[in-house]
């Protein structure tokens, strides 16, 4: 799976309002911010999603939270497994829909790559709106709890 993986840092100002906040704060904003900020990559898989008579896969793509650990935060885009779980047949159309980005090794059919494009079309802007967003966010949270 392709990440994006980078810091708040770079203005000492912003560092120490940042620091400052409680942990709950700085989850939320940091939460709120890269969600807003990965919507054009999850639009972007979804226009590039191959659609068959149902249109079932490009309905399945999702924004999702990833897990939470101590040190990060993050979201994902996917294909969401539950979405197929509630329709007659889903796992196999699941399964057909990962056959789409990938391929099979016996060539019965052939690679319609949609996630991994979406991504490299738009981890720059992702990642330039996420920073600009959340340090825009934190001078604002830093104002209003002044």
């Amino acid at each position: 799976m392709s990440r994006i993986v980078f810091r708040v840092t770079g203005n000492k100002k912003i560092d120490k309002m940042f620091a400052a906040m409680p942990k709950k704060v700085q989850n939320k904003i940091l939460r709120d911010e890269i969600k807003k900020a990965a919507k054009p990559m999850h639009d972007s898989a979804k226009a590039m999603a191959p659609v068959g008579e149902e249109g079932m896969l490009k309905r399945a793509i999702k924004q999702r939270s990833m897990k939470r650990k101590r040190n990060h935060v993050g979201r994902s885009v996917i294909v969401d497994p539950k979405f197929f779980a509630d329709q007659a047949e889903g796992m196999r159309k699941f399964v057909a829909g990962m056959f789409m980005e990938f391929g099979t090794r016996s060539g019965m059919t052939d690679k319609q790559q949609y996630m991994r494009p979406a991504f490299k079309k738009n981890k720059d802007a992702v990642l330039h709106k996420a920073l600009e967003n959340i340090k825009t966010r934190i001078e604002t949270e830093a104002k209003s709890g002044a």
